[in-house]
């Protein structure tokens, strides 16, 4: 039964790159009998670099705000570090960024009050970027993944789309048999990824069913 199933709650991804993995921002469990959820929403940005490796070693958690850029690279033989890098042009919208100003590709995991939603790979010479406000929570359920992270196009399939309104900080859940109705509703027709057509925001919504996350073959 749906109300058995965790679900996930996802930011919804700029692109489907390869190199884009997504966390689940929050994990939800629907109360066998129905009833209410709520979970809060500030919006406080923060980046962690890796070392591109299992088990490599990262940087300290950095705040990071719209238009501003951190440098990431290691020094002295030690794991990566993060820096205050050039102000970007201050144009209206423009990204955070994380530079990667390093000799080997690195793991750039972005946070949102204090939890990781995103995990970008960045080439040497390139930045992982992210555009404000973060848009949509994409309401799913899949199986637990080994590592806690799931490509793009799992988390796209069907999921029940809820755009935040614009400056709100709480939203409430009402699980009602195999629905989900928000409080507040959503703001509206949201942008897809992948340049579909947007469709209108329901109020309420259908818990979408259990899929597999695709795992690949070992070589």
């Amino acid at each position: 039964a749906a109300s058995a199933q965790r679900v996930l709650v996802f930011f919804r991804p700029a692109d489907r790159a390869d190199s884009t993995l997504l966390h689940a921002w929050q994990t939800l469990g629907p109360p066998p009998n129905g009833g209410r959820q709520a979970f809060t929403l500030d919006g406080r940005l923060a980046v962690v670099a890796s070392e591109d490796r299992a088990q490599g070693s990262s940087s300290a958690r950095w705040s990071i705000g719209p238009g501003q850029t951190l440098v990431a690279r290691r020094r002295n033989g030690q794991g990566p570090q993060l820096e205050p890098g050039p102000e970007q042009s201050g144009q209206a919208g423009a990204p955070a960024r994380v530079l990667n100003a390093d000799g080997g590709p690195l793991r750039i995991t972005w946070y949102c009050d204090e939890r990781p939603f995103l995990r970008q790979t960045v080439e040497p010479g390139s930045a992982a970027e992210l555009r404000l406000p973060l848009g949509d929570l994409l309401f799913q359920i899949l199986e637990p993944s080994r590592n806690g992270l799931y490509r793009p196009a799992d988390v796209l399939r069907s999921p029940i789309d809820y755009p935040v309104p614009e400056h709100i900080r709480r939203v409430e859940i009402l699980w009602s048999l195999q629905d989900l109705v928000f409080d507040p509703p959503g703001a509206g027709p949201a942008p897809t990824a992948g340049g579909e057509e947007p469709q209108p925001e329901p109020e309420t919504g259908p818990l979408p069913k259990p899929r597999p996350t695709a795992r690949k073959r070992k070589s």
